[in-house]
C-alpha cells in the first residue's frame, strides 16, 4: 500500500489566497522554462512566495552565481511571461504545478523530490486515475508484440496504461491501448518536439484524446541525458510498472528501480533464457518482480496493492 504524503510545499500554499497562489506559480513557470535552475533554487520561490518578475530578478541576483545571473537575463530578454503564456494558449498547453492539488497528481507528492512543474496536453484528469507503467524494448521482438497483445486488451479496459512514447514496447503499447482505454504519454523531450519523428502523429492524438505529459521546458530538444526524467516520472505517475522485455542493464530496468525506490508494485513478463531481451524481465523476477502470465495476475496483486 501506498504511504500517503502530505505536500512539501503545504505550510506555504495554504498562507496564500488563490490570487497570489497563481501569481507564485506564475514565476515558477517562468523560471523553470528558463531550464538553468536546480531543484532547490526552483524551490524557494514558492517558500519566498515570489510574485513577481522584478522580485524573481531580486531573488537570482542574491544568489552569488553570475554564470546563472547572466543566463537568466538572456533568457529574459529573449521570452517575457506573456510570450510562454501565448504559447501555451496557441499550443493547447496546461502548465500544472505543485502548487495546484486538485490537478497535481497525488501519486507524485509520494516520490521524492516531486516535480514542481509538469507541461501537460490532452486530459489531466487522467493523471489521478489508478494507472500501469508499461515499458520496454525498443527493438520489440515478436514475442514481445504478442505479449502485449494478449495482456493489453484487459488491463486497458481496467486501468490507464503509461509510457513512454519510445520506439518499440512503448509505442505498440499506446497503439493497442487507444483502441480500448486511455494513455498518458510521458516524452523525455519539451511538448513542442516529438521524438522519435515517427510517432509525430501518435503524440497528436495522444494529446488530442488521452494525455502527454513533459517534465521538462517546452523548447527542450533530444538530449539523452534528459531521458532519466522522463522515467522517473512514468514510475512515480504509475501505482504500478509492468516490463515486458529488457536487455540487461536497459533504460526499462532503471525505470524498474525507480519504481521499486518509490514502493511501487513491479510486474514482469518471464520469457526464454536464451533471449538477451528477456534477460532482464528475468532477473528482475529472480530478485522479487511479480511474474505476470495473464492479466488477472496484475489487477488481483494491484488490487491488495492499494486496498
Amino acid at each position: 500500500m501506498l504511504f500517503e504524503l502530505e505536500n512539501p510545499f503545504a505550510s506555504t500554499i495554504i498562507k496564500l489566497c488563490e490570487e497570489e497562489r497563481r501569481m507564485v506559480e506564475r514565476m515558477l513557470i517562468y523560471a523553470h522554462e528558463a531550464g538553468i535552475f536546480t531543484y532547490e533554487e526552483l524551490s524557494f520561490i514558492i517558500i519566498e512566495q515570489i510574485k513577481n518578475v522584478r522580485d524573481l530578478d531580486y531573488f537570482w541576483a542574491e544568489r552569488d552565481d553570475e554564470r546563472k545571473l547572466l543566463a537568466w537575463i538572456k533568457f529574459r530578454q529573449k521570452y517575457s511571461l506573456a510570450y510562454f503564456e501565448s504559447l501555451y494558449h496557441k499550443n493547447h498547453i496546461q502548465v500544472v504545478t505543485i502548487m495546484n492539488e486538485e490537478v497535481y497528481p497525488k501519486n507524485l507528492i509520494n516520490t521524492y523530490q516531486p516535480n514542481l512543474v509538469l507541461y501537460c496536453q490532452g486530459n489531466t484528469a487522467l493523471m489521478k486515475e489508478t494507472s500501469l507503467a508499461v515499458v520496454g524494448s525498443r527493438n520489440m521482438t515478436t514475442y514481445g508484440k504478442g505479449v502485449i497483445e494478449h495482456l493489453l486488451p484487459k488491463l486497458a479496459n481496467e486501468l490507464v496504461i503509461v509510457s513512454g512514447l519510445a520506439r518499440g514496447v512503448d509505442t505498440y503499447a499506446h497503439q493497442l491501448t487507444m483502441q480500448t482505454g486511455k494513455t498518458i504519454a510521458v516524452i523525455g523531450t519539451g511538448l513542442l518536439t516529438a521524438y522519435p519523428y515517427e510517432n509525430q502523429q501518435l503524440q497528436a492524438e495522444i494529446a488530442k484524446n488521452h494525455l502527454v505529459i513533459s517534465p521538462l521546458p517546452s523548447f527542450t530538444k533530444v538530449q539523452r541525458w534528459q531521458f532519466p526524467y522522463r522515467n522517473l516520472l512514468i514510475a512515480g505517475l504509475s501505482d504500478a510498472l509492468l516490463v515486458v522485455e529488457a536487455a540487461d542493464k536497459s533504460g526499462s530496468l532503471i525505470t524498474a528501480n525507480y519504481a521499486l525506490q518509490e514502493n511501487r508494485a513491479v510486474f514482469a513478463v518471464p520469457g526464454s533464457v536464451l533471449s538477451a531481451l528477456s534477460k532482464g524481465t528475468n532477473t528482475l523476477i529472480r530478485y522479487g518482480a511479480s511474474p505476470v502470465l495473464e492479466a488477472d495476475d496484475i489487477l488481483t496483486e494491484l488490487k491488495m496493492y492499494l486496498s
